[in-house]
């Protein structure tokens, strides 16, 4: 079998797995199509929290902008709190991904 057949089997397995649920658990385990946060290096304001934000959850990161606002808006100030604890956790984006 060529290595090209094989990756085909994999990319299929994946997506069945994804459709019907199947070894899901054991894929996210073992590394495999596992998402990971970080804060943006290409959608950068600030700190790059809302771009990264954007980036994982596949949105535009203005839209993730404006909502942020808002809520920063209708919490008080308890968004902004959020966001710096963000800022401090959420590592950046490796420069060769």
């Amino acid at each position: 079998m060529s290595s090209s057949t094989s990756e085909g089997h994999k990319k299929i397995r994946t997506s069945v797995s994804f459709t019907i649920g199947d070894n899901m658990d054991d894929d996210l385990r073992d590394g495999r199509d596992q998402k990971r946060l970080y804060r943006s290096r290409r959608e950068k304001m600030l700190s790059g929290v809302c771009g990264g934000i954007a980036e994982y959850f596949g949105l535009d990161p203005v839209l993730v902008r404006i909502i942020w606002v808002v809520l920063a808006l209708a919490s008080l100030g308890t968004a902004i709190l959020i966001y710096l604890l963000l800022w401090l956790i959420v590592p950046e984006r490796p420069g060769h991904i």
